[in-house]
């Protein structure tokens, strides 16, 4: 047997050298019986080397690697002196590269992390949706409430902006024909970071022509249960304390959720305004009630919910419907995981929300409207945070390999 790794432990015992070797897959041990004296001195922690050798196991029972030949393949400067488990949490995320060597439950989560967007992939190739690309630069920024990291484009002498979110432009592409597609990419904003957010992030975002937002919902749904069955084997997630079903969903409007995370049946406008802690962002009683949800209630939605009712105001690309629009938010476990709606694709509707939001916005989306799109519905899902809810990660930086740092 043969095995590349690096040296994380070195212990003797007599006339007998044990080192545990790792790579990014696996750990095993190697039983070096001769030349003891001479690799003790030549070998360190941290040395990358190779062995050979018969594979079989010590008398305590562990799999081990005999060696019989063994080939330096990098000598290693820096390795650190403190005992691995006392390594905090701020060294692990500023030098990433010695946390995958010593952390086997940070290597594990980042395989699953790729194994999670490989599942993603398959799913929607095997619905024959079409994967593309779109410019993470752009000339305007849209698609999202949120502020933009601005960039000087010295040749064209202007301001570009890293993406808030590919939305516009997969529905360009849309317009152009396509009738399923999907993109995984990084997007950006310009915020702080915590736990539960970093200024740059991926997503996966999909659009579906001919379908609305049930359907979509229905999609997501399916989406995220398989995903979750071929890379844990089973659709129950232990999130936290939690234990949770991903393949049952519950459906209730905003009304419905106040109600039953709040324990109130009658909320009034002054109760509402005395219990929002940001900025009042409208003084109508609807959107009062979506403001106070997204700050008190959501993080009490354990069981997958989709949340659906929102008003217009905070919804400015969904299509409207009797009063409100046709949108859904997926909350796990106290955390929006999706969001998505039939889409709006009215260009003279879509021109007085923009206007309305009193912000730059991108013309040429509007041009493409009135160009013509079919019906549409599409969402958006978060995959760092689909990744720390299917790895049982409560902090974001754990599942990204070199999260933003101050």
């Amino acid at each position: 047997m043969k095995f590349t790794g690096r040296i994380i432990g070195i212990r003797k015992f007599k006339n007998i050298i044990f080192i545990k070797l790792v790579n990014i897959i696996k750990s095993i041990q190697v039983v070096i019986k001769n030349k003891v004296t001479y690799l003790s001195k030549f070998l360190k922690l941290g040395f990358i080397i190779k062995v050979s050798g018969k594979n079989k196991s010590t008398k305590t029972g562990e799999k081990s690697i005999f060696c019989r030949n063994i080939k330096l393949l990098s000598k290693c400067e820096g390795f650190p002196n403190k005992y691995f488990k006392n390594i905090d949490k701020e060294f692990s995320y500023r030098n990433r590269y010695i946390d995958l060597v010593i952390n086997k439950k940070t290597r594990d989560t980042f395989n699953l992390r790729f194994k999670i967007i490989k599942q993603i992939r398959i799913f929607f190739y095997k619905k024959k949706f079409i994967e593309v690309e779109t410019p993470i630069l752009n000339n305007t920024y849209s698609g999202a409430e949120a502020k933009p990291f601005i960039t000087k484009n010295n040749f064209m002498k202007k301001n570009n902006y890293l993406r808030i979110s590919p939305e516009l432009q997969l529905k360009k592409l849309i317009v152009g024909g396509y009738k399923k597609i999907f993109e995984i990419g990084k997007n950006f904003r310009n915020e702080s970071s915590s736990k539960m957010h970093n200024p740059e992030f991926s997503m996966v975002e999909y659009y579906y022509i001919n379908k609305n937002y049930i359907d979509i919902m229905n999609l997501t749904k399916e989406l995220i249960s398989k995903v979750t069955i071929n890379t844990l084997g089973k659709n129950i997630i232990n999130y936290k304390k939690n234990i949770i079903n991903i393949s049952k969903y519950e459906i209730l409007n905003i009304d419905q959720a106040v109600i039953k995370y709040s324990g109130i049946n009658n909320i009034s406008k002054d109760f509402l305004i005395k219990n929002i802690k940001g900025k009042i962002l409208s003084k109508k009683k609807k959107n009062l009630l979506y403001q106070y949800f997204e700050e008190n209630i959501t993080k009490k939605i354990i069981k997958p919910t989709f949340i659906i009712g929102q008003p217009k105001i905070f919804s400015p690309l969904a299509l409207k419907k009797n009063g409100k629009v046709e949108r859904f938010e997926l909350y796990i476990s106290g955390m929006e995981i999706a969001n998505g709606f039939s889409e709006l694709n009215n260009p003279k509707e879509q021109l007085k929300r923009f206007k309305k939001q009193k912000k730059e916005y991108d013309k040429d989306f509007i041009k493409a409207l009135k160009f013509g799109m079919p019906k549409t519905a599409g969402c958006g899902i978060g995959i760092d945070r689909l990744v720390m809810l299917i790895s049982n990660c409560s902090n974001i930086k754990d599942v990204i390999l070199f999260p933003f740092m101050k």
